[in-house]
């Protein structure tokens, strides 16, 4: 039973990691994309510790708390022009192409809602699969619960 917990949830980090990825790289904000970049590669620290899944959502980029803080309209554009005047890993500083049609302003309670969401639903799917190809029953993963993201 422990190997089976512990295969369900390296399969949950995993889909979760990709479709937390894919949302990150879409509606977060991306000016030169480091905080994109930076949100993913805190996640990329998630890790499990005896039977339990820690996924870790975060950044260490200063400005994040101003640019959630943004609605909408203020963080999405389309081929826009904007500047970028610090310097940051990439080495872009002057123009750059502001293409980000899909950014949402708040994003950070979205990621959340979002994060939370898939856990459920995918805990669910994958304690599904391994009741259909194993001889545990769902009523023996029903334990199995995503907790508080």
């Amino acid at each position: 039973m422990v190997f089976i917990i512990r295969n369900i949830l390296k399969e949950l980090k995993e889909t979760l990691f990709t479709e937390l990825e894919v949302w990150i790289n879409e509606k977060v904000p991306k000016r030169t994309g480091q905080l994109r970049q930076d949100l993913i590669d805190q996640l990329k620290e998630s890790h499990i510790i005896e039977h339990t899944l820690h996924i870790i959502l975060g950044t260490t980029i200063d400005y994040a708390e101003q640019v959630n803080a943004m609605n909408t309209a203020q963080v999405r554009h389309t081929g826009q022009i904007g500047y970028v005047y610090y310097w940051n890993p990439a080495g872009i500083r002057g123009r750059v192409i502001l293409d980000d049609p899909r950014a949402i302003g708040n994003f950070w309670t979205h990621l959340l809602e979002f994060a939370k969401e898939r856990a459920f639903i995918n805990v669910a799917k994958i304690k599904a699969k391994y009741a259909s190809t194993t001889n545990i029953t769902i009523r023996n993963l029903s334990k199995m619960e995503a907790g508080e993201v």
